[in-house]
C-alpha cells in the first residue's frame, strides 16, 4: 500500500489540492518532504521481505528446506549502513533480531539435504 501511494503521490496530491475538496474539508494533511523519504527508504527495506514472501506463496509446495537461504537473504539485506536514518536502522535491527530467534538445527537439518537451494540465495540477491 505505501509502494502504491509513493507511485500515485502526485495524483493523490491533485486530488487533494481541487478546489471542491478543499472548501469542504479545512485541515489536509500531506506528508512533508522527510516522511516522503521514509517512505521510500521503507518501501526498499520492505523489498526482500516481499520477494520472499511472493516466493513462497507462489510455490505450489513449498518446502522447509527453502527457508532457511531465504532467510539468510534477509539477514543480509538487514545489515545496517552508514546512510540509514535512524528509523530505518531501528526497523533493520527489530526484523534481523525477531527473524534470529529462529531455531537454527531444526532448519539446517532440511536444507543440509538440498544444499542446491544455497543457491537461490545468490540469484535472488544478484539478479541479472
Amino acid at each position: 500500500m505505501l509502494e502504491r501511494y509513493v507511485e500515485q503521490q502526485a495524483a493523490v496530491y491533485s486530488a487533494l489540492l481541487d478546489k471542491d475538496l478543499k472548501t469542504m474539508t479545512k485541515n489536509l494533511a500531506m506528508l512533508t518532504d522527510d516522511e516522503q523519504r521514509m517512505a521510500e527508504d521503507l518501501i526498499q527495506l520492505l523489498k526482500p521481505l516481499k520477494t520472499v514472501t511472493t516466493l513462497m506463496s507462489s510455490e505450489t509446495s513449498p518446502t522447509t528446506s527453502m527457508i532457511l537461504p531465504l532467510k539468510h537473504l534477509i539477514l543480509k539485506s538487514m545489515v545496517t549502513e552508514d546512510g540509514d536514518s535512524a528509523t530505518i536502522k531501528e526497523a533493520k535491527t527489530a526484523i534481523a533480531q525477531d527473524l534470529e530467534k529462529d531455531t537454527q538445527t531444526q532448519l539446517s537439518q532440511p536444507t543440509s539435504k538440498k544444499p542446491q537451494l544455497w543457491i537461490l540465495g545468490l540469484i535472488l540477491a544478484f539478479p541479472q
